[in-house]
């Protein structure tokens, strides 16, 4: 009798023991089958083009020369997504710059069945692995310099914005165009933009235009997008 209760003791002690470990291993779902950086390949043509990537915060995190792959990180904070911009330069050509966006992961609910709320309110939405990368690839025709030299284009993904910014050397009427097919054709002028477009715009750095996307297209869900700045003599 004594050896059956004894049994049993031990065999509660390994049930509660498995639980632990089961409890531990899954309480980070997404963390565990996700990733935390992802992979995102930048090409153009002409190839040997200057790669700057700019976070949603303007800091630099990666500069090369394309083709190359770079790893972005996917979280920015506590709950928040990170958001970079790709500028794509070369002498004799205008800058173009596309967006890159996170979307939430669909393993980070795999917390409410698994039973990790741990994962689910703490350690996914402060690692980032709660979100995963809407663009995997970004390749750009780069089109020939006018006469105004536009550079250093850049761009700021919000809720239903797109901020763009870009450096003008000289004064000059301004349209941005936008491209869905990796800066192939592009389309424009778009409308529902307002800032630095127009006629007779000043030669200044950080020019400023902010784009109303969702206005403008229905939604921001452009993990594509190419923008252009084109500049061509004042009146």
């Amino acid at each position: 009798m004594k050896k059956m209760k004894n049994l049993k003791k031990s065999a509660l002690i390994l049930l509660i023991c498995v639980i632990c470990v089961l409890s531990a291993a899954f309480s980070s779902c997404a963390t565990i089958v996700t990733k935390k950086a992802y992979p995102v390949s930048i090409s153009s043509s002409p190839s040997n083009a200057h790669i700057s990537v700019t976070d949603n915060k303007g800091n630099v995190v990666h500069s090369g020369i394309s083709p190359s792959v770079v790893r972005l990180k996917a979280g920015d904070g506590y709950f928040n997504k990170a958001g970079y911009s790709v500028t794509l330069s070369s002498a004799g050509y205008q800058s173009v710059s596309t967006p890159v966006e996170f979307k939430i992961d669909g393993w980070y609910f795999g917390n409410v069945f698994l039973g990790g709320l741990i994962g689910m309110a703490i350690v996914d939405p402060l690692t980032g692995a709660m979100w995963k990368t809407k663009t995997k690839n970004i390749n750009v025709t780069l089109h020939p310099s006018s006469a105004a030299d536009v550079s250093n284009v850049r761009t700021i993904v919000t809720e239903e914005q797109l901020i763009i910014l870009y450096d003008l050397s000289s004064r000059a009427n301004i349209e941005v165009h936008a491209s869905f097919d990796g800066g192939v054709t592009f389309q424009g002028p778009l409308r529902d933009v307002i800032g630095a477009v127009g006629n007779n715009i000043a030669a200044e750095n950080d020019k400023v235009v902010v784009w109303n996307v969702v206005k403008e297209l229905g939604n921001v869900d452009y993990p594509n997008a190419v923008i252009k700045i084109v500049a061509t003599g004042a009146n």
